[in-house]
């Protein structure tokens, strides 16, 4: 007992037995071999946490078991290799790994099912300390991993990491084991681990040696970085060490804290516990002494009796110690009380202890123990006879156990509460502890009684003893009502009792509950009377014989099922009790439990069972009291349960329930059918078939009777007599009744033949049929009688008419002729046909069902049985056309059998459907005909053309008699009778053919006999045939084909037979052959085109092939100017196949007419139509052909001969056998060299080095130097040996520096002809990848840059400038440009270059590749400076360049003092500041006009109004773009006098009202003047550059002019036209202003348009004020002229001059009146046609084609006439042009410049040149 919180309480458990498993005879455990319990080493048991996992160590050996299977399986085995034994373990629960340390210091990590993940040793922990304990930290957040914590005996910890792909990582910390090395026991005997404190508790001894008595014991805090704090200490008495000599050891040392860690017991090796205190808020150990007493409280000694002699212990809670004896018995101690907790101690062989760490009450106790030991049967414990006590003598320790017979066994002790300890005592069946225990703590001993009686055999005794003394009625109930006795007495008591107790619960008006238990009593009552029921049943089927699983079957199984399985076993008389015992209960199931009565049983045996129309008399046992209409009303209202409602639903209740049920006559006639089937199926007995329909009959069933005659029929069939054999059958009951009425018919004549045909159907089928007819027609009179069916009246085929057309069908010609000549012999009294029509219809129908192609004669004979037109006076219709019909086409089959074509008679009557087919048949019969040998005489010729027309009169009568002597004639030919075929093909007398079809007869004729001749000679008979029609054009050309294969071909060397003609598909094929098989066929190029028309090789593409063919050959041979030829025509044509060899000829050698270019052209196509891979080679080839041209260009225009090269001191080195294009070929330079001697090889190589030296650095791209390289490279060296020189002598002289030529630098058109050469030999060097000395781009640049020079020039000579290495050589070429230029617009322009130049320079530093710096150039070209970019740039330029600036400034100073870099570059702020001051004073020095220089005052003055949205956008404003905007406009016209900039200019544009009419009228005559002086010169691009800046000026001043008064307006126009007079009154109104335009436009007439006075009057003051508004709306961007007012301009001008407005229109953005004013024009061009004078309208050209309106001129189909109009223009304009240019090129000199038409037409057509190439 044990007491706690005041309570003194017995430990209560349950003991449960596990694995149990024998030792292997290699790893018995030391413990088990020494017989003690002295060492447990290899004998234990590692548990996890939560005791999910225990791991038994028996030897060398771990058994894994697990909690999920009750410990009873193993689920791994782990067996060491080495015979090894285990000291200690732990589980690392979380990720299910078990770690184990063996006696030889090694850990091995093993996973649940006994595979090792790894092992460690102390090598790998690099210690010398013995392991005397592992930690596992069960971390359920880790997945990857898991960790475990070696303790050696130096008091050092070692954490282990182990991963799933089991690699190791070990980590110490060996500072503890110094920092405790004088604390630590020098000799650990054992410890502990607390994790929940982090506390271990060690027992050990302070000196090395250890063999004193006096044992320390100490506590540690373990930290996380495993550093060992110590906490407290103690000191007791205890052997922990061996003795010498001494073997009387008892136990195993071993310490351990208890649960919730308030107490300490150590065990020593004598067996002696000892037990302390702890103080977990001060963590002090102390002694704990306890005074031991049992219940008798007579006192122990602690030391001697209860903690004495023990071999192993753990905790069972808190204070609660459960202790293993030397003896065997296992002791609970509560250490608090000194009670004793256990009477009755169970005892067990060497066991081992071991708790569940987490729970409290629940050990494992392991024990070892031989198989031969007995069990007891009071306690189930193991006796304690052989156990040992005391020490063992050395008598003992020689009787070692037997290890085969030796096992272990897993016990588990659970501590358990007093309820669940009853319930295990009663489910253990001890019945009689369970009876004390429930009188102990007074429970109830129902359960008891409950659990004897479930246990006893249920005989009457055990009802009186056991269940008749259970209060539980409800229980007692439910196992009288469950339970089946023994015997049939047994049975009946129980049924009876139970009854006996139901009865208490009658229905009164005590007991008048709707619900509850009184309810479930009175329904087991019903299960009672049903059971009792059931018992008289089974007895009386089972003829008084019981058995108690038969009976308990039975009753519970459904009553339809027992009689379906008496049914099933044919036990009828069984079956029979139980329908008379239960017929409620069966009635509904009846029809199912005769189905399964087996269907070989006879039918009378159970013609009793058999159901009629009418149901019997059912006689049942007198109702019960709880067979009322109340318990009927209670049933109906529960829920639907199948196995309840058997049991309880007795023969009154169903009665009650449902009635006398029985089936319906339908549902009785329809299982009668279905068991006659089933009986035929499955037993194949038609007797019993037979049997049952008639009983079925017989109990007024007469639904069956017709079923019962089919039956019967059958009957007759399959029992036919031995003479009737062949027409028997075993046709099923269900087959037969599938069959139609017909099929019956059908199937009593199958297997009958001609012999017995006729007897069949007089006896059988004949009476059948005339019985089943007459059924029909009453039932259908009927249906119509009754109006329910709409019958069809026409006359239906009879059994017998459908019958011989099946027979018909498989060509049983004998059977029908028997039946149908029969059947004519006594038409009106045999019954066989209805009458004479229905016998020739179904005769005639027959003929053309039958298949054969050999019985005409029988067909000929059935159609002769029929009776004639004469003999009857009732045939009518179409039978008699029928019949000549079917006549004809007897005969036609005949003749196709003789033939040896047979066709079946129905083949006629659809050959009109298939004339293709037909058509082949004739063809057959002629080819069969031809075939035939000997051959065949023209008299059988001619019979065969008879038949023939036989054929068509009789069948096919569809086919062409034209087609049919076609095929005849063909025949003829075929067969060589050409004299006879000659007559035919003139016509017979019936038919004849047309000329054309005769030739293609014998065209197709001669080409067989051609192309199946074995030889060439074999023509003669294609050539014979083709006579027959010598004179046809067709046969001439089919003779020429002939021809051609025979005698033209075999000339060209190309020999073919005509069957090897026709397995060629291609005809190119034979081309081909023609032109390789014989040498120099390929010069025959027209021959060869001839023959391959011959072949059908006529078409385009077809001929080009040829001639590519040709071509390929020629160049083969080596006839390059033949290829070339053809190829230059290939070429023309656009055939792209032969682009490889235009390139080849393109590259090749000099030939006839092949100049460079025809070269051109060549490659041109080929780069055009060239795969992929071939581009980049033909580029390179592009490019040599071009520099070849570079080179003979600048040839002509200077006038050199073919080059040469001459060595000092050597003679002159000439190539005149190599053309430029062998020279830029060259590969190898062998031949250049060849001749020479090795000096003069070396002093040539060294010259050419010299002069590739003077234009190139060296070759370091190359990776080699100048020598090596001209001599592997051909072209290199021929180049520079040949063109170089002569091209470095243009350079030098002096004259090439005036010569111009087209321009080969993008904008700039002309350069000379020195800049031309050095752009050459820029061009060759690069495509080389030489690197070009800087002198000879700074000579490129110098020929850019020369004056005069404009700015986009400037740009492009710094581009070039970028490529020096040398920068300091652009500086010094960019400071001689500011030497020499004068123009000052040319020397802001280098000024600009130069501070491009030099941040491009500084800007491209960071650039790494030539990519990266090409962008920048692009970029630094295209953005615009701006103050920001300026400054910056200004600031980080070099020291070099700001050096280079300020000597520019001291040079080119425009200002004293001030910075002109910083002002010329925008320096915003050093203009503020320094320049605008200086300018003021230098302005009052030289006496200049202020006003002209605007202060900052004057600037703020002006821009006050804007200030605040110049400031908002500052950063989008370039003021030096402004600036050079304003520069250049000033410039242009600062040649104005008396101009006042300050009035005029503004930051927002010109100041308009300043800007009067006198100054635009100055402007305009102005550039008039220069306009007409320009074009009166003779240099057109002058002209042409003053026109652009007269566009451009326009631009600029368009919107200006706009708002101009009239008069000013006038003085205007009067100074653009000086020839035309105008008055003030000419702009005054509409009217007035369209008639002067009119007149500039060259119109005399205007019409006037009436418009009302006041739109007219244009001398108000309303024109000022327009004039104010137009300003305002000029400000704001708004619009002058609206679509509105454009409209009606319009309107007045459509009806003057069409084309006149259509030009107005298109100068407003209006496209609605564009196609409006258009569409006019269309109507007045189709009215008027075109005008005579139309060609110089070069104003409508360039409206139309600069508005963009082109496109839909071209679209609208609706404006054709107006897009012929434009077409006739441009094409009027260019004839003039071309004819004025060549005028004037025959006529130079005699004309005066800008009189002639060349001078008048120039500027149009530099105008529309670029429009025209558009268009």
């Amino acid at each position: 007992m044990a007491e706690s919180a005041g309570e003194v309480r017995e430990v209560l458990y349950e003991e449960r037995r596990h694995a149990s498993r024998p030792f292997s005879s290699d790893c018995l455990p030391l413990s088990l071999q020494q017989s003690n319990g002295a060492d447990k080493g290899g004998f234990l048991s590692f548990l996890s946490a939560r005791g999910e996992r225990v791991a038994v160590a028996a030897g060398n050996q771990v058994t894994i078991l697990r909690k999920e299977d009750d410990y009873q399986e193993p689920c791994g085995i782990f067996t060491n290799s080495s015979l090894v034994l285990y000291a200690c373990g732990a589980w690392s629960e979380s990720h299910d790994i078990l770690g184990i340390v063996d006696d030889a210091d090694v850990i091995y990590f093993i996973k649940a099912n006994g595979e090792e993940i790894t092992r460690i040793t102390k090598r790998h922990l690099k210690i010398s300390s013995t392991v005397i304990g592992l930690l596992a930290e069960n971390d359920f957040e880790v997945q990857q991993s898991f960790f475990f914590t070696v303790l050696t005996s130096d008091g050092a910890f070692h954490h282990i990491e182990i991963s799933q792909e089991s690699s190791a990582s070990i980590s110490s910390v060996n500072e503890s084991g110094l920092a405790l090395k004088r604390q630590f026991p020098q000799n650990v005997f054992c410890f502990d681990y607390y994790p929940e404190l982090s506390l271990l508790l060690v027992v050990g001894s302070i000196t090395a040696s250890g063999k004193s008595e006096s044992c320390h014991i100490s506590l540690w805090r373990k930290h996380q970085n495993l550093v060992l704090e110590p906490i407290a200490s103690t000191q007791f008495k205890g052997l922990y060490f061996e003795r010498k000599g001494y073997a009387g050891h008892l136990a195993y040392p071993k310490v351990s804290i208890s649960p919730k860690g308030d107490y300490i017991a150590a065990l020593d090796m004598n067996g002696c516990l000892h037990i302390f205190k702890l103080d977990k808020e001060t963590y002090s150990v102390t002694n704990f002494a306890f005074q031991a007493r049992t219940n008798s409280d007579r006192p122990l000694n602690a030391c001697t009796d209860i903690v004495v002699d023990i071999v192993d212990f753990t905790w069972w809670s808190d204070h609660v110690l459960t202790l293993a004896k030397q003896s065997g018995f296992v002791a609970m101690l509560d250490i608090v009380s000194g009670l004793k907790l256990i009477e009755n101690e169970p005892v067990y062989s060497m066991p081992v202890l071991e708790r569940v760490q987490k729970f409290e009450g629940n050990i494992f106790l392991l024990e070892g123990f031989s198989s031969e030991d007995r069990f007891d049967s009071s306690n189930s414990n193991r006796r304690t006879d052989n156990l040992h006590h005391g020490e063992q003598t050395p008598e003992d320790r020689s009787n070692q156990p037997d290890i085969s017979r030796m096992r272990w066994n897993l016990v588990s002790l659970s501590e358990r509460s007093v309820p669940e300890m009853y319930k295990i005592l009663i489910g253990n069946s001890k019945h009689q502890a369970a009876l004390e225990f429930s009188d102990r703590y007074q429970l109830d001993g129902d359960e008891v009684l409950k659990s004897q009686w479930l246990c006893s055999n249920q005989g009457i005794n055990d009802l009186n003893t056991f269940l008749s003394n259970i209060k539980d009625k409800a229980f007692v109930l439910s196992e009288c009502v469950d339970k089946v006795g023994p015997s049939e007495e047994a049975v009946k008591a129980l049924l009876a009792y139970g009854l006996q107790l139901t009865n208490f619960y009658k229905f009164s008006e005590q007991n008048n509950q709707k619900f509850g238990e009184i309810w479930d009593f009175r329904l087991a009552r019903l299960q009672l009377l049903q059971f009792s029921d059931r018992l008289e049943t089974f007895l009386g089927i089972n003829m008084g014989r019981f058995s108690v699983q038969e009976y308990s079957k039975f009753r519970v199984m459904p009553i339809d099922e027992s009689a379906i399985a008496l049914a099933e076993s044919g036990k009828i008389g069984a079956l029979n009790l139980l329908f008379k015992r239960h017929p409620y209960s069966l009635a509904p199931f009846m029809l199912d439990i005769l189905d399964a009565i087996p269907e070989t049983i006879p039918v009378r045996t159970y013609v009793q069972l058999l159901p009629g129309r009418f149901p019997p008399r059912f006689f049942i046992r007198e109702e019960d009291w709880v067979e009322c209409d109340k318990m009927i009303c209670f049933i109906s209202n529960l829920p639907e349960n199948q196995d309840i409602d058997n049991q309880i639903r007795t023969e009154p209740i169903v009665k009650q329930l449902l009635g006398s049920f029985w089936p319906s006559t339908a549902e009785l006639a329809f299982w009668y059918k279905h068991r006659a089937r089933d009986i035929d199926s499955y037993s194949g007995l038609l007797d019993n078939c037979l049997s049952l329909v008639g009983f079925a009959c017989q109990k007024g069933v007469n639904e069956l009777k017709q079923f019962h005659e089919d039956i019967s029929y059958l009957h007759q069939l399959v029992y036919a007599n031995e003479n009737d054999a062949e027409i028997s059958t075993s046709m099923s009951l269900v087959a037969w009744e599938q069959l139609s009425d017909y099929e019956k018919f059908r199937t009593m004549l199958d297997g009958c033949r001609e012999e017995n045909v006729v007897e069949s159907l007089w006896n059988k089928a004949i009476p059948f049929m005339q019985k089943r007819s007459r059924r029909v027609s009453l039932a259908t009179q009927e249906q119509i009688a009754d109006g329910h069916s709409q019958v069809d009246r026409t006359r239906s085929e009879s059994f017998l008419v459908r019958w011989l057309k099946e027979m018909s069908l498989v060509n049983k010609l004998d059977v029908c002729l028997m039946v149908i000549e029969e059947g004519c012999r006594e038409l009106q009294s045999s019954g066989f046909f209805k009458d004479e029509v229905e016998v020739v219809d179904c005769a005639l129908q027959c003929l053309y069902l039958f298949t054969v192609t050999d019985r005409w004669s029988t067909m000929a004979a059935i159609l002769s049985k029929l009776p004639h037109k004469q003999d009857s006076g009732i045939f009518i219709g179409n039978l008699d056309q029928r019949c000549k019909v079917a006549e004809g086409h007897i005969e036609a089959g005949s003749l196709l059998a003789f033939y040896q074509v047979p066709k079946p008679m129905s083949y006629f009557l659809e050959a009109h459907s298939d004339e293709k087919g037909v058509k082949q048949i004739i063809r057959l019969i002629l080819s069969k005909f031809i075939r035939q040998r000997p051959g065949r005489s023209d008299n059988e010729w001619a019979d065969l053309w008879h038949d023939m027309q036989c054929l068509h009169e009789e069948a096919f009568t569809f086919l062409d008699l034209e087609y049919l002597l076609t095929e005849f004639c063909g025949g003829l030919l075929k067969a060589e009778k050409f004299s006879l075929a000659r007559s035919y093909l003139k016509g017979t007398s019936s038919v004849a053919l047309a000329t054309e079809k005769a030739e293609n007869l014998v065209i197709q004729a001669a080409r067989e006999f051609f192309f199946s001749a074995s030889s060439l000679a074999g023509s003669e008979k294609a050539k014979d045939c083709l006579n027959l029609f010598p004179s046809s054009r067709n046969v001439k050309a089919e003779a020429d084909f002939i021809d051609a294969l025979t005698v033209k071909l075999p000339n060209l060397g190309v020999t073919l037979l005509p069957m090897q003609f026709q397995q060629i598909k291609d005809p190119m094929e034979i081309i081909k052959m023609a032109i390789r098989n014989k040498a120099e066929a390929y010069l025959h190029v027209d021959e060869l085109i001839e023959v391959a028309k011959l072949l059908g090789l006529s078409s385009l593409d077809e001929i080009s092939g040829v001639q590519e063919a040709i071509a390929r050959e020629a160049a083969v041979t080596g006839d390059l100017q033949l290829a070339y030829d053809l190829c230059l025509v290939l070429a023309k044509r656009g055939y792209g196949i032969i682009w490889d060899l235009c390139a080849a000829i393109a590259r090749g050698p000099s030939l006839e007419n092949l100049d460079t270019s025809s070269r051109k052209q060549l490659l041109g196509f080929a780069l055009s139509h060239c795969d992929e891979e071939s581009i980049g080679e033909l580029l390179h080839a592009w490019k040599d052909l071009d520099m070849q041209v570079q080179c003979e260009t600048l040839m002509t225009l200077t006038g050199i001969d073919c080059p040469s090269f001459s060595v000092q001191g050597s003679s002159v080195f000439s190539l005149p056998d190599y053309s430029i294009q062998d020279i830029v070929d060259r590969k190898n330079s062998s031949v250049l060299v060849k001749g020479f001697s090795s000096v003069d090889k070396r002093s040539h190589l060294n010259s050419i080095k010299n002069i590739l030296s003077l234009v190139a650095k060296s070759p370091v791209v190359h990776g080699t130097d100048w020598e090596l390289l001209l001599q592997e490279n051909g072209k290199i060296l021929s180049f520079a040996a040949v063109q170089l020189p002569w091209l470095l002598e243009l350079t030098r002289k002096p004259e090439h520096c005036k010569k111009f030529t087209s321009g080969m630098i993008p904008g700039k058109q002309y350069v000379s002809v020195r800049t031309q050469v050095v752009i050459t030999i820029l061009s060759w060097l690069a495509r080389n990848d030489f690197a070009p000395r800087d002198d000879l781009i700074a000579s490129l640049v110098k020929s850019i840059i020369e004056p005069p020079v404009t700015e986009e020039e400037d740009v492009i000579g710094c581009s070039f400038l970028l490529n020096l290495v040398d920068a300091f050589s652009g500086v010094e070429l960019i400071e001689e440009q500011l030497k020499t230029r004068e123009n000052y617009l040319e020397t802001c322009s280098i000024k600009n270059v130069r501070t491009t130049y030099s941040t491009l320079h500084n800007t491209g530093v960071d650039c790494e590749g030539a990519v990266q710096r090409r962008e920048l150039l692009f970029r630094k070209f295209k953005e615009k400076n701006n103050a920001g970019d300026v400054n910056k740039i200004y600031g980080v330029q070099s020291s070099f360049w700001k050096e280079w600036e300020l000597k520019l400034e001291e040079k080119k100073a425009l200002i004293p003092g001030v910075g002109t870099a910083r002002f010329l570059c925008d320096h915003v702020s050093y203009i503020e500041s320094v320049v605008l001051k200086d300018m003021l004073k230098l302005a009052d020095t030289y006496g200049l006009n202020q006003a002209e220089i605007w202060t900052d005052d004057d600037i703020m003055a002006e821009i006050s109004e804007i200030r605040g949205e110049i400031l908002a956008h500052m950063h989008l404003l370039e003021l030096s773009h402004y600036c050079e905007v304003i520069k250049q406009e000033c410039r242009r016209i600062s040649f104005v006098k008396d101009l006042n900039f300050h009035n005029i200019a503004g930051l927002g544009g010109l100041n308009l009202l300043d800007f009067g009419p006198k100054m635009v009228m100055t402007l305009v005559s102005i550039y008039v003047m220069k306009v007409r002086t320009e074009f009166s010169t003779n240099n057109p691009e002058n002209f042409q550059k003053r026109t652009s800046e007269l566009e451009q000026m326009y631009d600029l001043w368009r919107i200006h002019i706009k708002m101009l008064e009239p008069s000013e307006a006038l003085d205007l126009l009067a100074a653009i036209s000086p020839g035309i007079e105008n008055s003030p009154g000419d702009l005054l109104n509409v009217e007035s202003a369209v008639s002067c335009f009119l007149k500039l436009c060259g119109k005399e007439e205007v019409a006037s348009a009436a418009l009302p006075d006041a739109e007219n009057d244009w001398s108000t003051d309303d024109w000022d004020e327009g004039f104010s508004s137009t300003l305002r709306i000029s400000k704001s961007g708004g619009v002058f002229l609206d679509e509105g007012n454009a409209r009606s301009s319009t309107d007045i001008v459509l009806g003057v001059d069409c084309r006149m407005a259509s030009k107005m229109m298109l100068l407003l953005p209006y496209g609605e009146l564009w196609l409006e004013s258009l569409n006019a024009l269309e109507n007045k061009l189709k009215q008027e046609g075109m005008p005579d004078m139309i060609g110089g309208d070069h104003e409508f050209i360039m409206l139309v084609l600069s508005s963009g309106v082109l496109s839909t001129v071209i679209n609208k189909s609706f404006l054709g006439t107006v897009f012929l109009y434009v077409c006739y223009l441009v094409g009027n304009f260019s004839h003039r042009f071309e004819e004025a240019q060549l005028s004037g090129l025959r006529e130079k000199g005699t004309h005066e410049p800008g009189h002639n038409e060349v001078d008048i037409l120039f500027p149009s057509a530099r105008s529309l040149s670029k429009p025209i190439c558009r268009f």
